[in-house]
């Protein structure tokens, strides 16, 4: 059994892993997998270390990307490159969490945050 140390140590990992290759995250499944955890195991572990789930996790830090390159590009990309970019096998996929995370379509979203209207700090 690893000491609790060894533990922090080991979900300290995954977690960086997400932050370092978050656009290359697959599910939560996979990255159990990877780092040697049941799901549920690593939903426990990671939980119990951050106070958020591996998944709102992952989600936040696409979130968090994705203002990134929303930034860096303006609008010179189409929707698909975004959702190309950070994981999402659809332009759907990503117009469809971000209407989720914000409440607003995609090219709402982008109109906002590119004219200050949107606190990018606001939306983890």
């Amino acid at each position: 059994m690893d000491s609790a140390r060894e533990q922090e140590q080991r979900i300290d990992n995954v977690k960086r892993y997400v932050e370092e290759n978050i656009c290359d995250i697959g599910s939560v499944n996979n990255l159990a997998a990877r780092f040697g955890y049941q799901p549920s195991e690593l939903y426990d572990q990671f939980k119990k270390r951050f106070e958020t789930s591996p998944k709102n996790y992952i989600l936040d830090c696409k979130m968090k990307k994705l203002v990134e390159l929303l930034q860096q590009t303006g609008d010179q990309e189409i929707v698909y490159y975004y959702a190309h970019t950070l994981g999402f096998k659809t332009a759907a996929g990503i117009t469809n969490f971000v209407k989720r995370r914000t409440g607003l379509n995609f090219t709402q979203f982008r109109e906002r945050l590119m004219t200050g209207r949107l606190n990018p700090a606001a939306l983890n």
